[in-house]
């Protein structure tokens, strides 16, 4: 139950953290395409997910989420100045979820 919640929990959060991508920029979509914006974050949310679960090593999806996020938020920042704020919202807030995920 306990990861069920915790799964749930994350789903809140990412939903917050893309509902916030569209709505500080709604062109994005257009200008970069969905599928080169977002589907790298579904995939670092995948991999969040298995970190919850517990499936493999938390210290090796701990580091490869954390490298997928810096690479996203690089990717956002050579953009725009403002999708790299918003790429660091997105690692701050992921961060935290793992900071406070326990280690077993």
């Amino acid at each position: 139950m306990q990861t069920v919640m915790k799964i749930l929990g994350m789903l809140v959060l990412w939903s917050l953290v893309f509902g916030m991508m569209v709505l500080v920029d709604p062109i994005l979509v257009r200008d970069i395409g969905w599928e080169r914006s977002y589907l790298p974050m579904v995939g670092l949310f995948g991999l969040a997910i298995v970190y919850t679960v517990g499936w493999l090593s938390k210290s090796l999806i701990k580091g490869l989420i954390i490298a997928g996020l810096g690479v996203v938020t690089w990717y956002l920042a050579i953009n725009q100045l403002l999708y790299w704020f918003v790429g660091m919202g997105i690692l701050v807030v992921v961060l935290v979820v793992l900071t406070f995920t326990k280690e077993s």
